[in-house]
């Protein structure tokens, strides 16, 4: 990663409805490498006692201008990544930063916004811009 920051804010919510914040202690956050796969370990914000069998889900708060695309939408230069968005029917490069890339999707930061047309496999687009449409 480069600097962006996936968001720390995170609120365990029990199968009762109950809502409880959590924290992340400064070590407990390993990626994958083969896979990219985020694990982050998370603590009470505050010393709660929890019960046994205690049966919930982990709600994470969003980062601004945070979105989801496939993994083979991205091209990856020497100086920079992009994606191709469809803009009028045209393919326009769009600078992007991966924040997490798992091999299938990819969490990025850039001018994107949730609803653009992203290319789902952009290498073709990228060869055609490289080549200038020769084969």
């Amino acid at each position: 990663m480069h600097g962006a920051e996936l968001s720390n804010d995170a609120t365990f919510v029990s199968s009762r409805g109950d809502r409880i914040a959590l924290r992340t202690p400064s070590i407990a956050e390993w990626t994958d490498p083969r896979s990219g796969q985020l694990e982050r370990w998370f603590l009470p914000a505050e010393d709660v006692k929890l019960p046994d069998g205690l049966v919930g889900r982990v709600v994470l708060g969003a980062t601004a201008n945070v979105v989801e695309v496939p993994s083979s939408s991205l091209v990856r230069g020497s100086d920079e990544t992009m994606v191709f968005v469809l803009e009028e029917g045209v393919p326009k490069a769009v600078p992007i930063e991966v924040l997490r890339d798992s091999g299938t999707s990819a969490l990025v930061q850039g001018e994107l916004t949730v609803g653009d047309d992203v290319a789902e496999d952009a290498s073709w687009i990228a060869k055609d811009e490289a080549t200038g449409g020769a084969p």
